[in-house]
């Protein structure tokens, strides 16, 4: 059977009066290739105009723009069973115009986990700051078709637009992906700030 390298994915979209529906809060990477788990403490950047951030050497980086994300990076499959692939994306969203402040984005996006999402269920929501300026944090779970995932976002507001990095995991397997999938959240940049 072919390798499902750009499956289906499934959205909960920010819905935005008079606006198409434009945040993609996860991504979904579901593969049935085989590679074997390697070192995730040796970082590798990944920079371009408006941003950086690092991640472990043992992960891919796929930077096509496929399925509407800036870029998704994937984890090594675990074994020949390992259907899903922990992962982490990036989703810019333009605000311009739209009079959205952190606090509405917060709001729009907490109802649509809750409301829009199979079993979506949110941990934690609370906002961080960090010198000067800040960024929310979002923890929550949800089914995706024979998936039960736990997802943990950040989103940053800058200039009108909208930057939700996302890190998915399988529930039972995101404590054993979180020191890595925290690394990768904690290295992104704004290069503006």
């Amino acid at each position: 059977m072919k390798p499902a390298l750009y499956p289906k994915r499934h959205h909960t979209f920010l819905k935005i009066k008079n606006m198409k529906p434009v945040l993609s809060v996860f991504f979904i990477a579901i593969t049935l290739c085989s590679f074997s788990q390697t070192d995730t403490s040796r970082l590798v950047s990944y920079v371009n105009s408006a941003y950086k951030i690092e991640y472990p050497a043992s992960w891919t980086i796929d930077t096509s723009k496929k399925m509407g994300s800036e870029f998704f990076l994937l984890s090594p499959v675990e074994n020949a069973g390992d259907k899903f692939r922990e992962n982490v994306n990036l989703i810019v969203q333009n605000l311009s115009g739209k009079g959205i402040d952190m606090d509405k984005y917060v709001e729009i996006s907490e109802d649509q986990i809750k409301n829009m999402g199979v079993n979506g269920q949110i941990n934690e929501s609370k906002r961080i700051e960090n010198s000067g300026s800040g960024y929310h944090k979002m923890v929550f779970v949800m089914s995706q078709g024979v998936f039960n995932l736990k997802v943990e976002q950040y989103y940053f507001i800058e200039k009108e637009k909208a930057y939700i990095i996302t890190f998915t995991a399988e529930s039972d397997k995101f404590d054993a992906y979180k020191t890595a999938g925290e690394k990768i959240l904690n290295s992104f940049v704004l290069k503006s700030q």
